[in-house]
């Protein structure tokens, strides 16, 4: 972990918790575990932050673990009161990811204004790269559903290839995407297609 600069604090433990740092973690350690578990809450801190931020204004005008897919951060973006409060509430489980199929969708899509609020909105996400194992899961996905009535885009494809590569659930609102097995969805997303 890179550091600009250090500076020294007195921090108060619970009991339980400087018992389990001096058990499970070497002396010369502990800074660095200490600095990163406050990295990891301070990251999901600044999401839950963005959410609220959202919620009074929109920054575009006009399960557990999950990954966030493309249409779902659109919708934040925008403002969408729904989206917003079911995302929020994902924060207070743990770290929210993407992939990075869907950054380059919302780069697509973003004025010229929008682009330091998107920065900013996206910066506390885990993003997950393309990488050669998703991008074969990707191409058998599609393969798998040929020329069916309902093939998967390239984007659904990477998209859901990262989820399943990574073990997480997929948030998203795509109908194309509810029985790509074994793909999990995150169920307060299909609450708000009706599905039940």
């Amino acid at each position: 972990m890179r550091t600009q600069s250090i500076e020294r604090i007195n921090v108060n433990f619970p009991s339980p918790v400087l018992e389990d740092l001096r058990r499970l973690v070497p002396a010369k350690r502990r800074s660095e575990v200490i600095a990163r578990a406050t990295a990891r809450e301070l990251r999901r801190l600044k999401l839950a932050a963005q959410f609220e931020q959202a919620a009074r204004r929109a920054i575009w005008s006009a399960e557990k673990y999950p990954l966030l897919d493309t249409d779902v951060l659109a919708r934040c973006l925008r403002g969408v009161p729904e989206t917003l409060a079911q995302t929020q509430a994902l924060t207070a489980e743990g770290d929210l990811h993407i992939s990075v199929w869907s950054q380059l969708e919302l780069w697509l899509w973003a004025l010229p204004e929008d682009r330091k609020p998107t920065l900013d909105f996206l910066t506390p996400l885990i993003t997950h790269p393309l990488n050669e194992d998703i991008a074969r899961r990707a191409a058998e996905l599609m393969q798998a559903r040929g020329s069916s009535k309902n093939p998967l885009t390239y984007a659904e494809a990477v998209i859901a290839a990262t989820t399943l590569h990574h073990g997480l659930t997929l948030a998203s609102y795509s109908k194309n995407l509810e029985t790509l097995a074994p793909l999990r969805l995150l169920s307060h997303t299909q609450a708000l297609r009706g599905i039940s």
